[in-house]
This record gives structure tokens, sequence and C-alpha cells, in this order.
């Protein structure tokens, strides 16, 4: 009976030694694939290990596609304002944030209109971090990398976030943030036809 009580609490203290040590989050976006990670275990993944991975087949975008991401993304920030805002403030409170990086490399096979692009992927690009800034302290942790490429069509999208917490305030954070995607759900994916 002893043993067992001693199994339990030593289990028990685990967990919590667990759920109140710091964990470094990684989140990343890559070749179409979300990943989250903390410490070395994935906690979320949209890469399917199971079927063999067949090379993507290059799509043609256009500027349009970009506009109309960019519009969508502003009519989700216009519609959930209040929400992003305070699920910004609440994260500054629970993490500390380590880095920040985002790669884009574009092109649509015209100099001229890869250029007028690169304003607009710009243009994106800083709304997105002067809203960060505002909110979460990531001065000297961001990285910003965009490629235009004035020779070939391509589009490709690259992000990293890591970030240290206690798992618990991760795990409290996550429900009001799937609530959020589940309400924009459609509109999201308009965006990440765009990037992926």
């Amino acid at each position: 009976m002893w043993i067992f009580i001693v199994l339990v609490l030593s289990v028990i203290l685990v967990l919590i030694f667990f759920a109140l040590c710091n964990w470094r989050i990684e989140i990343t976006y890559q070749d179409g694939e979300l990943t989250i990670k903390a410490g070395r275990l994935k906690l979320f993944s949209t890469a399917d290990k199971k079927k063999p991975q067949k090379p993507k087949p290059k799509k043609e975008i256009k500027l349009e596609h970009i506009k109309t991401a960019l519009i969508e993304a502003r009519d989700v920030y216009k519609q959930e304002k209040y929400e992003i805002i305070s699920l910004l403030k609440e994260s500054s409170r629970m993490f500390d944030y380590k880095v920040f990086n985002v790669s884009v490399n574009f092109g649509f096979g015209d100099a001229a209109v890869t250029g007028i692009a690169n304003g607009v992927v710009w243009s994106g690009i800083t709304g997105m971090v002067t809203l960060l800034k505002r909110y979460i302290d990531i001065e000297n942790k961001t990285n910003i990398a965009v490629y235009p490429n004035y020779t070939q069509a391509c589009f490709d999208v690259d992000a990293c976030l890591v970030l240290e917490t206690r798992i618990i305030r991760f795990l409290s954070i996550v429900p009001r943030a799937k609530k959020l995607y589940e309400r924009n759900k459609e509109k999201i994916s308009n965006i990440r036809m765009v990037v992926s």
C-alpha cells in the first residue's frame, strides 16, 4: 500500500515539475507544413509521415492572389481586432519571445509585376510586424527576409517563432486561439491557399 502511494505521489510530483518548468516552444511553418514543438517533443504537425512525400507541383500565382490574401487578412483583423489584441497582450505576459523569423521568396516571371508585388509584400509584412511590436517585445528578435525573384514564377513562405514559457500557460491560451481560428476558418484557408 505504501509503495503504491509513494509511486502515485512521485508521478504527481513529476507532472507538476513538467507543468511548472520553462519549456522552449518552437512554431515553424515551412514548405506548407505547420509544426509545433515543446522541447524535443512534437505537439502538432500537419506533415503526413505515412504517405511518401511527393514533390509539390509549382502552382501559378498572380498578383491578384496576394492582394486577395492581404484583403482577407485585413478583414479577419477588422472582424476580430479586440480578440487578437487581447490574445497578443495575454501572450506578452505569458511568453518570453526569443526569435521571430520570416522568409518570403516570390516571383511572377515578369520583373515589373514582381517589383510591384515586392511593395505589396513589404506593406503586408510591415503591417504585421507593427501590430506585433505594439503588443509583444520582438524589437531585436525579428529577422525578415524578402527575396524577389525577377526571372521565375515562385512563391514560398517560411516562418519560425521560438518562445519560452511554462507549458501550463501555453495550454491555457490555446483554446482561445482555436476558437478564433474556428470562427474565421474559411478566410484563413483562403489565405493559406496563397501561402502554401
